[in-house]
C-alpha cells in the first residue's frame, strides 16, 4: 500500500528514491539515524585512544595535542545547531550527502596530516562534517518512522547488533592502534 503523504505535505516529506538512501548500509531502514552517530562516537574514542601516540609522532606535549579534541568538539557545536536550518532549506538528503562527503574526506587528510596544526584544521572540517550528520540523520529518520507509522507498517526496530558492531570496532581500532 503507497504511503498516503505526499511530498509536498511537508518539508520532511521522503519519496520512495530518497528511501532508497536510507538502504545503503546495512540493509537498515534507520540507517541514517545510526550510522551517522556511530561515526561520530567512533571518531572522538579513536581520537582519544590515540592521543599518546600522536603526541609521541608530532613531538609536542600532552597539553597541546588536546587542541585536537577540542577543535572537532567546538567545530561539532557549532555546526549541529546549523544543521536543522540548512536541512529545511536546502534538503535533508543534500545536506546529509554533503556533510558525509565532507567527513569522510576531513578524514582521509587528517591520515596524512604531517603537523600538528594541519591535524587541527582537518578535525575542526571534520566536527563541521560530523555536526550536520547526526541531526540531518535523524530528521530523516523522523520522516521515514512517521511515514511508516501512517501506512500503519511498523519500521524495523533497532537490535542489538547495531551496538555489537560499534563495540567490537571500538575494541578492534584500540588494538590496533596499540600495537
Amino acid at each position: 500500500m503507497p504511503c498516503p503523504v505526499s511530498r509536498t505535505s511537508s518539508p520532511y516529506s521522503l519519496t520512495d528514491a530518497d528511501r532508497d538512501l536510507t538502504l545503503v548500509f546495512f540493509g537498515y531502514t534507520h540507517c541514517p539515524d545510526i550510522c551517522p552517530m556511530v561515526m561520530n562516537s567512533l571518531d572522538s574514542t579513536v581520537v582519544n585512544v590515540a592521543l599518546p601516540t600522536l603526541s609521541h609522532e608530532f613531538k609536542v606535549d600532552s597539553a597541546a595535542i588536546e587542541a585536537v579534541i577540542v577543535g572537532y568538539l567546538v567545530s561539532l557545536a557549532v555546526f549541529i545547531p546549523a544543521s536543522g536550518w540548512l536541512g529545511d532549506r536546502f534538503g535533508h538528503k543534500r545536506i546529509l550527502l554533503i556533510a558525509l562527503a565532507i567527513f569522510v574526506t576531513a578524514s582521509a587528510l587528517c591520515g596524512i596530516a604531517n603537523s600538528l596544526d594541519q591535524l587541527i584544521l582537518f578535525r575542526v572540517m571534520q566536527g563541521a562534517g560530523g555536526g550536520l550528520l547526526t541531526p540531518v540523520g535523524m530528521a530523516m529518520d523522523m520522516v521515514v518512522t512517521a511515514k511508516a507509522a501512517l501506512a500503519a507498517t511498523p519500521p524495523p526496530m533497532p537490535t542489538a547488533s547495531t551496538a555489537a558492531i560499534r563495540t567490537l570496532a571500538i575494541v578492534v581500532i584500540s588494538f590496533l592502534l596499540s600495537s
